[in-house]
């Protein structure tokens, strides 16, 4: 049996906006706390801070031409979630703090419309959900900060399209729908970190090997992945909690007058698997099929720099990345797994203007290296990607027009996800938001077919 595989470029990294970075563009505004003070001889040194957020929301497909089974689905309002959102902040003494911050959510829409053709899957990812946003305990001495457990911890200094954030797996399920600030996942992770003179340094492990979470089977954006190794006793799984498939990571920074920069290296397993492909009854007959999946060790060394020229932010990154795989050819025939290098760099600007408000822009571009000698199987030798983001307040800062388009090849042929959104501020606790998500598929797997699927997205948001 000859092998040959199938590298799955499921999605470059999505934009990981920090909301006090991008004026919290598609990403839930800071919990209203409230303040109990346990002991009031010690109410400066211990004390516990408990916010809530409920949270109903839903989603609108404007286009499907309901010609399927699965269109007919998601046709119409294809979600009714109502949620959930405890966060405590508990500090017990000076140097000892914990937080929790959780969400419990339910979906409405399969009791609403219970007769059409979700999928299991579907039913069971949506209908009920609990997830541990945050869990971590924290121990502060001097300028040194340790902290363990549910959490992700940010790297490189680029907004939105950054080579050195590549720490967490990401939430891919519906592209544009989840915040931006929230797609990577929270992992089990440990970090220390602290200053040496001018120097700040960031180091520590993310325990448990995560994989990018893809579009739920049955659902209208299902790339097919999940059944093809369904149909070969296959799945996909993250890697066993081990001392092997842990990522490690450090990080040095520092700031030089107006010029910021930053050193990061990065080992971990690939978020996104390699599919293994056999070739099995060899002549006319002859099939291929997945026989394993892989998650190679990827190795990244990056830099990152950004400057201050009056109100325009220059910012820029480059990394180098080893140990990725994909698919070789002999003699025109697919043949064994190959690593290779990637060289991978970032341009951009931030411009922040109080009247005229804040635009991002910035460009991703990589590059496999030797890429003629390697002679690799549905791997493109370059690969790019571009983002624009607008935020724009009115009325006292109550009214926030927000923006976005990330579009995938230098002349966006492999498909574009553009956004326009309002979130107005009715008082300190409520809040209600808009947004319409236009997709425009392309080569980008997970945009294929997507010109039919734009949504409408509309909540209401209460925290005390």
């Amino acid at each position: 049996m000859k092998r040959i595989c199938m590298s799955l470029a499921l999605m470059l990294p999505l934009v990981s906006i920090s909301a006090d970075e991008f004026d919290d563009v598609f990403a839930d505004d800071p919990f209203a706390d409230v303040e109990v003070e346990v002991d009031t001889a010690t109410a400066s040194t211990r004390s516990w801070h408990l916010s809530h957020e409920l949270q109903l929301q839903t989603l609108i497909n404007l286009n499907s031409e309901r010609s399927t089974d699965i269109e007919q689905a998601y046709a119409g309002v294809s979600s009714v979630e109502a949620a959930w959102q405890p966060a405590l902040d508990w500090d017990m003494n000076d140097w000892l703090s914990t937080r929790a911050k959780g969400k419990l959510a339910t979906d409405a829409i399969f009791w609403l419309r219970p007769d059409e053709a979700w999928s299991d899957a579907d039913v069971d990812q949506r209908q009920w959900q609990f997830e541990t946003q945050e869990l971590t305990l924290q121990a502060r001495r001097d300028q040194w900060q340790f902290s363990s457990g549910i959490q992700t911890v940010t790297l490189g200094l680029a907004d939105a399209l950054s080579v050195s954030n590549n720490l967490y797996g990401r939430d891919l399920s519906l592209p544009g729908t989840v915040d931006i600030d929230e797609t990577q996942t929270p992992a089990w992770t440990t970090v220390i970190s602290g200053t040496l003179g001018n120097v700040r340094l960031k180091a520590g492990s993310v325990h448990r090997h995560q994989l990018n979470t893809l579009p739920i089977e049955g659902t209208d954006f299902d790339t097919g992945i999940d059944s093809m190794l369904d149909n070969a006793g296959l799945s996909l799984t993250n890697e066993p909690l081990a001392l092997d498939n842990m990522g490690v990571f450090a990080s040095l920074s520092g700031v030089v007058g107006p010029l910021d920069w930053q050193f990061n290296a990065i080992s971990q397993l690939s978020h996104s698997p390699v599919i293994e492909m056999g070739i099995i009854n060899p002549g006319p007959s002859a099939s291929v099929v997945p026989v394993a999946v892989h998650y190679p060790r990827e190795n990244t060394v990056a830099g990152a720099a950004s400057l201050v020229t009056g109100p325009v932010l220059w910012k820029t990154e480059a990394a180098l990345t080893t140990g990725q795989q994909a698919q070789s050819t002999d003699s025109g025939m697919p043949s064994d797994l190959v690593s290779f290098q990637r060289l991978s760099g970032t341009l951009g600007f931030d411009f922040d203007q109080p009247t005229l408000g804040r635009l991002v822009a910035e460009l991703q571009i990589s590059r496999i290296l030797d890429y003629d000698a390697l002679d690799l199987l549905n791997s493109e030798e370059s690969e790019a990607q571009w983002a624009l983001m607008l935020s724009r307040s009115f009325w006292r800062e109550t009214l926030t027009l927000n923006a976005q388009l990330l579009a995938f090849d230098l002349d966006a042929s492999g498909g574009r996800l553009q956004a326009l959104g309002l979130d107005y501020d009715i008082n300190d606790h409520w809040q209600v938001r808009a947004r319409v998500i236009d997709y425009v598929g392309g080569d980008a797997s997970i945009l294929s077919g997507a010109d039919d699927r734009d949504r409408l997205m509309a909540s209401v948001h209460y925290r005390f």
